[in-house]
């Protein structure tokens, strides 16, 4: 079992559900001694094994960042499990009309909202080449890809309002221009950096830039 660094306030962890094949929100309080005072919002692809009791290993590489105390960790969609399980476990529920997607997605909107001033922090990877399934036919792998190219779309058509401009960041390569998404914190060396979104081409409409 992946634990949380002693950097965690172990009693000050929120998984929202606790318990299910699917998490809404996970949100991280650290210890007062360590980093800065803000708080991120950090949008990722999709949930893994972290909850209020265990960690894993790009949870606990996000927490190093040290810029932050208080993380609280939302997802293009809230199913857990590597691409191919999604297809396996959640097939019937990709797609937009699902009730925990359409929860999911007001869920980050409503806190948001909420907690105005907070930054927010782009971390999915590369939602293209992550929706690709080796061995499987482009039937599933559009299965797949879609739900998360419209929920990604969707979060970004409202986070790409001037009301937010000055709030979103994202995670990057040491010293390198952005590619399209945000890095996704799974090894050591990461930055994270003010950002624009701005509309593309492609079933992805938008792309973030280094400002």
């Amino acid at each position: 079992m992946c634990k949380y660094s002693n950097l965690v306030d172990q009693q000050n962890i929120n998984c929202t559900p606790e318990g299910e094949d699917y998490r809404y929100k996970l949100q991280i309080q650290l210890i007062n001694q360590v980093g800065g005072t803000r708080e991120a919002i950090v949008l990722m692809m999709n949930p893994s094994k972290a909850d209020a009791g265990k960690s894993d290993p790009t949870t606990n590489e996000l927490l190093m960042y040290r810029k932050y105390n208080k993380f609280t960790i939302f997802n293009v969609l809230p199913f857990r499990g590597q691409p191919h399980e999604l297809l396996s476990k959640h097939s019937s529920k990709l797609n937009s009309e699902d009730a925990h997607v359409k929860k999911n997605l007001k869920s980050i909107i409503d806190y948001v909202n909420k907690a105005q001033n907070v930054d927010i922090v782009f971390a999915t990877g590369d939602l293209t080449n992550n929706t690709k399934i080796k061995n499987t036919t482009e039937c599933d792998t559009r299965k797949l890809r879609e739900p998360f190219q419209d929920q990604y779309n969707k979060i970004c058509q409202v986070l790409s309002n001037p009301k937010y401009s000055n709030r979103i960041f994202a995670v990057t390569n040491c010293g390198q221009k952005i590619n399209y998404f945000g890095r996704h914190p799974s090894r050591n060396g990461f930055d994270i950096q003010r950002v624009k979104i701005e509309k593309a081409r492609g079933k992805f409409k938008y792309k973030l830039i280094v400002i």
